[in-house]
């Protein structure tokens, strides 16, 4: 499958984009990444819940450019009532929900990451120009805009006293692949498809609270097993993500009973993947 390029002037590209953060205060900055580097600025659209010490959303819009706040929607809670990033990306769909017929895309991703320029651009040319009609473009971006290789998720190993998988990526020593490289599984940190399907069921709304590791697999198992969708990773690196972060908040850290609430929620899957 060889890139095809199109043009963007198309009467919808808004760009729904999903972001759930923990008490992560470089979530401003990943907020101006996506609207200063973006071809089209007017098109993004962000929902985000914010789960913090002091639970309060409109403290939040101070620490972002006034020209780009119309187009950001908030919702926040006291950290304590977290229950993982499943559930809070569930709550951001529901956010979302009224005003679904204003976007065509969907795109979920964490609360620090980069952006490249015309990220969107490029974004919706990958997706668009991809064969099928159930596609979701997911990975694992790399560390930092340095690495000339393009992560490929296609493995994975067990984690959790093999009670769960977890992904790994192969990489792609190249600038810019002339070919997609589908996967099996996907990355909930860069999740890119079309509005339409988050809404048509393929979505997991299961009640699964506290799940952290196991989430990339009740999306693989509802999205690729379940309705057939096909993930490919892009051409290029879209973005990149801040993985080492030790010294910020965790919500491990943070819930004294958090490993028996995950616990629970592991066995929960798995009854889920079992069925």
């Amino acid at each position: 499958m060889i890139l095809l390029y199109m043009s963007l002037e198309t009467e919808n590209n808004n760009i729904c984009i999903s972001i759930c953060s923990y008490r992560d205060k470089d979530i401003y900055n990943t907020i101006h990444s996506l609207f200063d580097n973006a071809y089209n600025s007017k098109n993004i659209f962000i929902y985000i819940y914010i789960q913090e010490l002091i639970p309060y959303s409109e403290k939040h819009y101070f620490f972002i450019n006034k020209k780009y706040r119309k187009n950001i929607f908030i919702e926040t809670t006291y950290y304590k009532n977290a229950k993982g990033p499943l559930y809070a990306r569930q709550y951001i769909i529901k956010m979302i929900k009224k005003h679904k017929k204003k976007f065509k895309y969907y795109f979920q991703i964490d609360s620090h990451m980069r952006f490249i320029k015309n990220w969107d651009d490029i974004l919706i040319k990958n997706y668009e120009n991809l064969y099928p009609e159930k596609k979701i473009i997911s990975y694992y971006p790399p560390g930092d805009f340095s690495k000339h290789e393009i992560p490929v998720l296609i493995e994975k190993s067990k984690i959790h006293n093999d009670r769960i998988d977890k992904y790994k990526t192969r990489f792609i020593n190249s600038n810019i692949i002339k070919n997609y490289f589908s996967s099996k599984y996907i990355a909930a940190g860069f999740f890119f498809t079309e509005i339409k399907f988050i809404f048509d069921g393929s979505y997991p709304m299961i009640n699964i609270p506290y799940l952290f590791q196991g989430e990339e697999m009740l999306l693989t198992y509802f999205f690729h097993l379940k309705n057939n969708f096909i993930i490919f990773s892009p051409f290029q690196n879209i973005a990149i993500h801040k993985y080492n972060r030790n010294k910020e908040f965790k919500i491990w850290n943070d819930l004294p009973n958090w490993k028996l609430l995950n616990n629970s929620a592991i066995e929960k899957l798995n009854k889920i993947l079992r069925s």
